[in-house]
């Protein structure tokens, strides 16, 4: 989390902010909500004169935005595949960064062990299981 506020803050100061500007708007991508609010009120309070300004959505959604001209700072996606894009075809100014590393995770409502899985995940029972970009 401190790399991820370290880096927000050395973005923010040394891209094409301007120090004039009292807010900063950063695309999120939704699965980063909570750990970007936690930035946001960590940076907030070491800078009281400007605020984050979150919008959040899909990756793709945001990225789509941003090649229509939405009015974002900083983007910060789940798939480097996004940022990537936006820099190739010329609607970001610098090379996008991996900052961080997601983790596959099974959320279930019942405990589980590793080893039951997949018979878990078999079952009658679950009727829906949510996968983000199953490919």
């Amino acid at each position: 989390m401190k790399r991820l506020i370290a880096l927000l803050v050395i973005f923010c100061f040394f891209s094409s902010f301007s120090k004039a500007q009292e807010s900063i708007r950063v695309a999120v991508a939704a699965n980063l909500i909570f750990p970007i609010q936690a930035v946001r009120e960590t940076f907030e309070k070491q800078y009281p004169n400007i605020s984050i300004e979150i919008i959040t959505a899909s990756s793709g959604k945001l990225a789509a935005q941003i090649k229509n001209s939405a009015p974002f700072h900083i983007f910060i996606a789940a798939d480097i595949f996004y940022p990537q894009n936006l820099f190739d075809n010329k609607f970001a100014k610098e090379v996008p960064q991996i900052i961080t590393y997601g983790n596959l995770v099974l959320w279930t409502k019942h405990p589980i062990t590793e080893k039951k899985t997949v018979g878990f995940l078999n079952e009658a029972l679950n009727k829906t299981i949510a996968i983000a970009q199953p490919e």
